[in-house]
């Protein structure tokens, strides 16, 4: 007998069943299996990481630092908005900048920034 537990099934089904999925859904399918986290990383990539918005505050430069380190999400950022609300000077975040630029690059990521 054919075991037709989620993990269990062929790849090409798997991606099959996840191309059924809207993408406001596709992180509760992520969630539904651990097989289908890894099936989905490049449309959840592609869907939710190429437009990325970031205050220019301590927290907001540290998660852009952290998301351009991730190897399967960084690669697939196109536009980096840094949004300030006159608050903040940029020169006093320049090395959380930096790093997340230099992240990027080693990527081989062309991107847009908007600020």
């Amino acid at each position: 007998m054919v075991d037709t537990r989620i993990p269990h099934l062929p790849n090409e089904i798997l991606y099959e069943i996840a191309g059924y999925v809207d993408d406001e859904d596709i992180l509760n399918l992520r969630l539904s299996a651990k097989v289908f986290e890894y099936i989905t990383n490049d449309r959840f990539a592609t869907t939710f990481f190429g437009d990325r918005a970031y205050e220019l505050s301590p927290e907001g430069l540290e998660a852009l630092v952290k998301i351009t380190e991730h190897s399967v999400f960084a690669p697939h950022i196109r536009t980096v908005v840094i949004g300030h609300g006159g608050k903040h000077s940029s020169a006093k975040y320049h090395d959380l900048l930096d790093q997340a630029f230099r992240n990027l690059a080693a990527h081989g990521n062309a991107i847009s920034i908007g600020l």
